[in-house]
């Protein structure tokens, strides 16, 4: 718990740090480099910033590219360029990450769905289908393979599967509001 609290403590200064405009921002850069054993976790942080904040996913790509330079296998920092390529839609580079960050956890469920997202914006459906599948088989506690293959079974058509697959969700988490929404509009649109 103790360390929990003081990761936590790390990455809100690091997220301090970015926000002072009086500092320039290696400063912080340099700062999340300190926090070794939360190193992936502040690297995601940064990834987060140069997208989200300053809309420089080149940076960011740079940034996790020379991570992996360093650190060729680890899988969090593979997984992290997948999601930066998926966001800049450039699918081939995505899906290859994932599948460099499977080779190196095959039990990584991040992969797993972002390779489902991957086959979706490729209109691959029955591929995304199967991923998802899979993702539920390897963790059928994870709400997210289930919300995402009932949106997709919904988006097709498919409102029983869809249905069944928001009861799924409410059965592992009782009160979670968007699958009770979206499972409440299903039921009332296509009973």
């Amino acid at each position: 718990h103790e360390l929990d609290v003081r990761r936590e403590e790390l990455l809100s200064y690091s997220e301090y740090l970015f926000a002072r405009p009086d500092l320039k921002k290696n400063n912080a850069i340099n700062y999340m480099r300190m926090l070794k054993p939360f190193y992936a976790e502040a690297l995601q942080q940064l990834m987060t910033f140069f997208y989200v904040g300053q809309k420089q996913p080149a940076k960011a790509m740079a940034r996790v590219s020379a991570q992996i330079s360093r650190v060729p296998n680890n899988a969090t920092y593979h997984l992290m360029l997948g999601l930066l390529y998926l966001q800049t839609r450039d699918l081939d580079k995505a899906e290859s990450a994932f599948q460099k960050t499977l080779e190196l956890d095959k039990n990584n469920l991040d992969a797993f769905i972002a390779l489902g997202q991957v086959a979706v914006a490729r209109g691959s459906v029955d591929k995304a289908v199967e991923t998802y599948q899979h993702s539920i088989q390897m963790n059928p506690r994870d709400l997210r393979s289930y919300m995402l293959l009932a949106d997709l079974e919904g988006s097709r058509g498919n409102w029983q599967k869809a249905q069944e697959l928001y009861k799924k969700v409410l059965q592992i988490v009782p009160d979670y509001p968007i699958a009770a929404n979206n499972l409440a509009y299903s039921m009332l649109e296509h009973g």
